[in-house]
């Protein structure tokens, strides 16, 4: 065993969540939570219709500091803050 997740693959990013293993709790984005330091958030709207998941380095309740790639489309890693609406952030997985 490597640690990393054994996870089945999914057809859209957006979908990620659904095929995560039991040492994996899924939060859904609300008006009061936000995700926690290490957690793969989730996004499903905007431009990114496939949906997108990026590794959550900072959150608070209004933005949160994500490192991704393949945003935008083709483009190489990096740091970035987005708010919780767009591109609209469903919920996170973190280890549980």
């Amino acid at each position: 065993d490597n640690g990393w997740p054994n996870w089945k693959p999914v057809l859209y990013a957006k979908n990620f969540y659904q095929k995560a293993d039991a040492n994996y709790k899924w939060i859904a984005n609300g008006p009061n939570n936000f995700p926690p330091v290490g957690a793969f958030v989730v996004f499903n709207t905007g431009l990114w219709s496939p949906g997108h998941v990026a590794i959550v380095i900072s959150a608070n309740p209004n933005n949160l500091t994500v490192f991704e790639q393949n945003m935008p489309k083709g483009g190489a890693a990096r740091i970035h803050t987005y708010n919780y609406r767009t591109p609209r952030v469903t919920g996170w997985l973190y280890k549980a």
